[in-house]
Parts: structure tokens; sequence; C-alpha cells
């Protein structure tokens, strides 16, 4: 079943972040397509993604203890947390790193 949720970025810094790769490099617009594309997807669908262990979590990352991941391509991930409100759900856009970054972030053995 399908949980629709509203996007926010996790702070200004994140979304000041998105909205410069719109009007960088032509990597950074096919970064910013990708992540554009994944945020409509997760506003249908908060838990379109694949939850991250608790115990994998980063310790930056630990203010949020519902965090999910999801592939933008073969390449990059996003990274986002799932809350709830008296409104309903929220998938709060936290990061996103290329594949390599986001596995040793994890602390996932790369061989």
């Amino acid at each position: 079943m399908k949980q629709p949720s509203e996007i926010f970025f996790a702070d200004e810094k994140t979304a000041k972040r998105f909205h410069q790769l719109k009007e960088g490099t032509h990597e950074e617009k096919f970064l910013y397509n990708l992540i554009s594309k994944k945020i409509d997807e997760l506003s249908q669908d908060a838990i379109a993604g694949k939850q991250i262990k608790k115990a994998c979590i980063p310790k930056h990352y630990r203010l949020f203890d519902n965090l999910w991941k999801i592939d933008l391509n073969d390449r990059w991930r996003l990274i986002y947390a799932i809350l709830t409100d008296d409104q309903g759900r929220i998938s709060l856009i936290i990061d996103w790193l290329d594949h390599k970054e986001y596995e040793k972030l994890l602390n996932y053995h790369v061989k």
C-alpha cells in the first residue's frame, strides 16, 4: 500500500545545495533531475526506498532513527527520513551521495 508524504529538506543548507545543482555543470543538472524524480516518487510513496538498519546509521545522522535510502541510479543514493505529524507523513531529504561515499559512510565493506 502506497504511503503518500509531503517533502521537506532537512535544513536550508540542503535545500540550497539541491537548487544550486539546477544551475551547475551538466553532471550537476543531471543529478538535480534524478533527485527531482525521486522526490516526486517519494511524495507518492514514502516507503519507496529501503530502510537503513539502525546499527548502520552513522553518528552524524543519529538524530534520525528512521533513516531510509533510495537509489537515484546505479551511482547515486538519496538519504531521507520518514517522520509523521498530525497531518500525515513527511519525507525529509537529508543528503545525496555517490555509491562509494554511501558505502563508506555506512561502513559497508567494498571490495
